[in-house]
């Protein structure tokens, strides 16, 4: 089943990138979501239902809905380009909205939903100083996104795993 939904998002960033313009925001965000459905394959695969599998996936999700605008909006600021206010500021909400919708749906996956709440944070904070060097916001991100998969599975653990 996620491959039936993450199949059109890979395909929209592989034809990006046949033609050199995988680095724009719609290629990287599908290609991000996409391959998070991996995630909701093996929870499947495990023999979990759908509806945790999908939470988990979404989880995933929003951490590129959220940080994939953050990123780019933080090297435009690094090589002193314009940048939009509104375009991170839209995707944070989207992702509380997206996690929050999880948790709901899934309990267990409160953890999971509250790393998010704290990547976007950390992330507006880390805005309003002066952008930092591209190895670093890699790194932070690498960071962030470590916290945010042991949060989910720290989540899952406290409630007895999944249903």
């Amino acid at each position: 089943m996620p491959l039936l939904f993450a199949g059109p998002l890979l395909l929209t960033e592989l034809a990006y990138d046949i033609r050199s313009r995988g680095r724009r925001l719609v290629p990287e965000l599908a290609g991000s979501i996409g391959v998070a459905s991996v995630a909701a394959m093996i929870v499947l695969a495990a023999g979990h239902d759908l509806v945790p599998a999908l939470g988990i996936w979404t989880v995933l999700a929003a951490r590129a809905v959220t940080s994939i605008p953050h990123v780019r909006d933080q090297i435009r600021r690094l090589h002193h380009r314009p940048t939009s206010v509104a375009g991170p500021l839209v995707a944070d909400l989207l992702a509380v909205l997206l996690v929050a919708a999880a948790a709901v749906a899934v309990p267990e996956l409160l953890g999971g939903a509250l790393a998010i709440v704290a990547v976007v944070t950390a992330q507006r904070l880390g805005a309003l100083r002066p952008a930092p060097s591209a190895i670093v916001v890699g790194i932070r991100q690498s960071i962030l996104g470590v916290a945010v998969v042991m949060c989910t599975w720290l989540g899952v653990l406290t409630y007895g795993g999944l249903p």
